[in-house]
Order: structure tokens, then C-alpha cells, then sequence
């Protein structure tokens, strides 16, 4: 027990380990909350040696043996790292409610640990990764997380289900991927988020490495890159969003980081044009005025800002979600703002005034990200409860629900600009074109494991941000 309690307290990745919840003769479970989300998740870290005899090699090709394996209770693949001596893996989505299915061992007393060292060995020996949900079973092959969740017969043993989480985790799906138009190397971690502008010109990126960079949309040439201002920086300062002013005559766009700043910069000119908020403050999520002249920061305390820009003067403190706000989009006419929340609402509402106009309820779990049909008249939004939602803002009511299809969290989805359709990552490796009218899927392209997606402003073409470090371009032929 004396090992287990000298853990406590240490930091893997973004999660630090706050107690022990269990243990077996091959694994320690200890509650993980995330250093900036304050969320948590389950961190299992596991007894067993691999020797380097089941290296990458041979374990890829043992694993493609059975490709044609299932896993009906995957999880996605989220932020993996081999970080020194410890490769640990987070969720795409971690449940807040997570909670464990038997009774935790009490929490020790507080203990001045020393930060996390090093712990270098011959082979592969004690793996840490995050999970949500539920208790799983894996191994680390290579820096590749294997898992497969425990206790379900209807689930194949893990040696069963080596070759789609190698694939997964490389990110590489479990059919022929489709040949994208360009692939955007310049991250060297996840890449979380991409906007394309609306002018066309430019597509920007945010990823795990603390880098927002900027594109040159046709030839894929990069423009500029920025960091947080913040000094010295934070670990971990990594980008939250990036949203472009709606404007096609300027390539202004605004950026927030995890460490809690907010940035607003200049593609054209690739210059800084302003830096706001200090270390540490609440995370936000920002989406920019059509009319240039507001900024709207959704936040983990709860709220939504409307800051006047660039003054950066408080004109609207929104206070109806009763938890963290994930997601918050300015409808293309300026009038509403939608804000998605973990407490399982879209709330659509008045920028200036403060005063709800809609309450969106249905989904069951918590919303991740919602966007703005063109005309103004309709949200769509996806949540950790597998679905994604249209409302109808005119007439106040719900409209359609597209359940998602990939055995795993769905993800991002945005709606075309022409109205016709909406893009939805489904959790599977899979990018499916939606109808609009009915939520029928009319196109799928298969992008591998990714964190977003932007449409061109032609529609012609869609940009996704992927698990293996780039950004790709795709043709949209419909």
C-alpha cells in the first residue's frame, strides 16, 4: 500500500491522481482529475512487463491477424503520449458523473509528494492511460495503447482487438482511407481545432502543442504561428479554440488557450492585434460578432462573457448553465448566441440583454459543441451521449436526432453554407455528410481519428484536425 500512496498526488499528462480507487493483481485504479477541466477519470496503471520481444513490429503484425475484429464497447481514441516511462491516454469525452462501480479505498491523507520523475527501464513496464465510464483492460505495445473493456462476455479478449486499437491509435481507420487534397504537417501533437476563414484564403489550427497556425488554403503553405503570451509559460498552455471574425473582406480571427488568455490576430499581416485575460483564469471557448465588435467566451465557472472588442469591457455576464459551458456560436445574423454546457442544455439567448429566448433539452449527457445554420434559423449540436440534435430556433422545438454510428463518443458537427448539409464526425474514423432536411447520410469520407472540421465557404472542400498531429484537406463531391 506504501507504493500506491507514494502516487498519489503525481501528475500523468493532464490528470494528477488524487486517490486510489481499487487494485488487482495486475492494475492500480486511482481517481485522475484533470489539472485544468477540474474533470475526472479513471487512471489505470498496469502491473505487467512487455519485453521488448513484443515490439511494434511484431506486435502490428500480430495484431493484423485479427482485423476483422469487434469492439461494440470501444472508446474513442483521445490525447496519447509516451511521455518518460509513463505513455498515458485521455478520453475524447471524460464524464463528469463518472463514478466507480464498487466502493473506493478512503482517500489517504495528504502527502507532500515529489513531482513525477523519470523511471527509465529495459522494456515496456507500467502503462497509464484514462478511460471513461467504466474499468478496462489493455496493454502497451510500442507507445500504442490497446484496450478492451473488462467484464462484458459480449467483448472480445484483448488479444482479439489488437489491430483496430493499433489502427485507431495511429489513427488510421479500419477501411481504405480516402486520399486527402493536402495534409497540414506543422504540429507536433493532436491537432484539436480548425477553422477555415471565410474568405477562403486561409485555414487556421490549434493543437496539444500550444501552437495556433495558419495555412495558406490552396497550396498549404504556412503563414504564421503564435504561442500564449503568458511568461513563463504554463504546462500544458495548449489551444482551447479558434474562431474567425465572420467577415470575408479582413483574416481576423481570435484564439483562447488553456491557461486562460484570450488572443485576437491578423493572417494578413500575420501580427498580434490583442492579448486579454492572465494566468490562471477559467478556460474559454470563443466565437467572434459578425459585426466585429463583440467576443463571446464561453467558461468552465459556468458563464458566458460578451466582451466589448477591443476594449475588452464586460457587456453581458450570461448565467443561466449550471456547469461548465463547452461550446458557444454567434448566429450568422448577429441577433442570438448559442451556448452548449455540460449541464446537458443549448440555451439560446440575447447577447446584449442576457435573456434566454430557448432552452434546448433532450440530450442526456453533456453537449460538447453546437453551430448555426446560415440562415440563422436552426442549431445543431452533438453531445457525449452519442447524438446529434437539430432545434428549430424560429419555432422553438426539436427538430431531428442523428444517432451516431461508430461504437464510440461522436464528435464535431457543422453545418454547410449553403444550408443543405451538416458534417459529423462519428466517433468510427468516419466524416459523414448528413441531408440537412432529414439527417440521412449522402456522403461518408473516412479521415481517420479526428477533433474537428470546417467547411470551405464553397462547400467544395472540408478540413478536419486529426489524432496523428496534421490537419487534412478533402474534396466534397455531392
Amino acid at each position: 500500500m506504501a507504493q500506491q500512496q507514494l502516487r498519489v498526488n503525481q501528475q500523468l499528462g493532464h490528470y494528477r491522481l488524487v486517490y486510489l480507487l481499487g487494485q488487482g493483481g495486475f492494475a492500480e485504479v486511482y481517481l485522475g482529475e484533470h489539472i485544468h477541466l477540474k474533470t475526472q477519470a479513471a487512471v489505470k496503471i498496469l502491473h505487467t512487463r512487455l519485453t521488448d520481444d513484443a515490439g511494434p513490429t511484431n506486435s502490428s503484425a500480430y495484431a493484423d491477424q485479427f482485423a476483422t475484429a469487434q469492439m461494440p464497447q470501444s472508446f474513442s481514441q483521445g490525447h496519447y503520449s509516451t511521455a518518460p516511462s509513463y505513455p498515458y491516454q485521455t478520453p475524447q469525452h471524460v464524464s463528469a458523473q463518472w463514478q466507480p462501480s464498487y466502493p473506493p479505498i478512503a482517500p489517504p491523507p495528504p502527502m507532500n509528494t515529489p513531482p513525477y520523475q523519470e523511471r527509465k527501464s529495459g522494456g515496456l513496464s507500467r502503462r497509464a492511460f484514462l478511460v471513461g465510464g467504466g474499468m478496462v483492460g489493455a496493454a502497451t505495445i510500442g507507445g500504442i495503447v490497446l484496450w478492451s473493456l473488462s467484464g462484458h462476455s459480449s467483448t472480445p479478449s484483448l488479444s482479439t482487438t489488437l489491430s483496430k486499437a493499433i489502427k485507431q491509435a495511429r489513427g488510421v481507420p479500419n477501411t481504405q482511407t480516402d486520399t486527402p487534397l493536402l495534409t497540414l504537417t506543422g504540429h507536433s501533437d493532436v491537432v484539436m481545432y480548425v477553422r477555415w476563414s471565410p474568405d477562403g484564403a486561409f485555414i487556421a489550427s490549434g493543437g496539444m502543442d500550444g501552437t495556433v497556425l495558419v495555412w495558406t488554403a490552396n497550396d498549404g503553405k504556412t503563414r504564421m504561428s503564435a504561442r500564449s503570451t503568458v511568461q513563463p509559460p504554463v504546462s500544458d498552455d495548449y489551444v482551447w479554440s479558434v474562431d474567425w471574425l465572420p467577415k470575408k473582406d479582413v483574416a481576423k480571427f481570435a484564439v483562447s488557450f488553456t491557461d486562460g488568455t484570450i488572443q485576437t490576430l491578423d493572417a494578413n499581416t500575420s501580427q498580434r492585434l490583442a492579448s486579454f485575460g492572465h494566468y490562471p483564469s477559467p478556460l474559454s471557448v470563443v466565437s467572434w460578432a459578425p459585426n466585429g465588435q463583440y467576443i463571446a467566451a464561453g467558461r468552465t465557472d459556468n458563464t458566458v462573457i460578451i466582451y466589448a472588442y477591443p476594449s475588452w469591457n464586460v457587456v453581458t455576464t450570461y448565467q443561466d448553465h449550471t456547469n461548465s459551458v463547452k461550446a458557444v456560436a454567434w448566429s450568422p445574423d448577429g441577433t442570438l448566441v448559442a451556448s452548449a454546457s455540460e449541464d446537458t442544455t443549448v440555451r439560446i439567448w440575447e447577447p446584449l440583454s442576457g435573456q434566454t429566448r430557448l432552452r434546448c433539452i433532450g440530450h442526456t449527457n453533456s453537449v460538447m459543441t453546437v453551430s448555426w445554420s446560415y440562415d440563422s434559423k436552426h442549431v445543431v449540436s452533438t453531445s457525449s451521449d452519442d447524438t446529434a440534435r437539430v432545434w428549430d430556433v424560429t419555432n422553438k422545438q426539436a427538430a431531428l436526432v442523428y444517432h451516431e454510428p461508430g461504437g464510440a463518443p461522436i464528435g464535431d458537427a457543422v453545418w454547410s453554407h449553403n444550408n443543405r448539409y451538416i458534417a459529423v464526425y462519428g466517433g468510427d474514423g468516419i466524416l459523414y455528410i448528413l441531408d440537412a432536411q432529414t439527417l440521412q447520410v449522402v456522403k461518408q469520407i473516412t479521415t481517420g481519428v479526428a477533433f474537428s472540421q470546417s467547411w470551405s465557404p464553397d462547400d467544395t472542400r472540408i478540413v478536419t484536425g486529426c489524432y496523428d498531429k496534421v490537419a487534412r484537406v478533402w474534396q466534397v463531391n455531392i
